[in-house]
């Protein structure tokens, strides 16, 4: 592959997470200044910017890890072990946003009887289904990959 046929996806990465970035910063810019003026925050609140601000890490270190695999595509090393390496922290990363909203589930649920808004639940079971998802297509595809490599290294040994 060329050097810049990823750069639309790797554009894309980028586009991904400055919106997660900026809401975490809101929040806990929000969140900081509320405890400076000493204001009681509710559940609600609180629940929310755990949930947010504790799933923008492991979903950022994703999209970083999406980047180097894109790097390993460019250089022409996608059948390595570091792409293994980078699709299985892809995986870990998606399982622990899908963990993160699944016990932040209540929070959704009192933020849509808060603000009677029923699609705030939908919104966090379907970020809880887009990781679980991507989880499993990550495993999926390290395994195949492992397999690409083992036999990849069968035919050098055979030619």
């Amino acid at each position: 592959m060329k050097r810049g046929s990823t750069l639309f996806l790797k554009l894309t990465l980028v586009v991904m997470g400055l919106p997660v970035l900026a809401v975490a910063l809101q929040l806990s810019i929000e969140v900081s200044l509320a405890l400076i003026r000493g204001e009681a925050l509710p559940f609600a609140d609180w629940g929310l910017f755990a949930v947010l601000a504790g799933s923008a890490v492991p979903y950022l270190m994703a999209l970083r890890e999406a980047w180097r695999l894109l790097g390993l595509i460019d250089n022409r090393e996608a059948f390595s072990e570091p792409a293994i390496l980078a699709l299985r922290k892809i995986r870990h990363c998606a399982a622990i946003v899908a963990v993160m909203f699944a016990l932040g589930f209540p929070v959704f649920v009192e933020l849509s009887r808060i603000e009677e808004a029923p699609g705030l639940v939908v919104i966090g079971m379907g970020i809880v289904g887009i990781s679980v998802v991507i989880a499993v297509f990550s495993a999926v595809l390290g395994h195949l990959l492992k397999q690409a490599i083992s036999i990849r290294t069968e035919n050098e040994f055979i030619v």
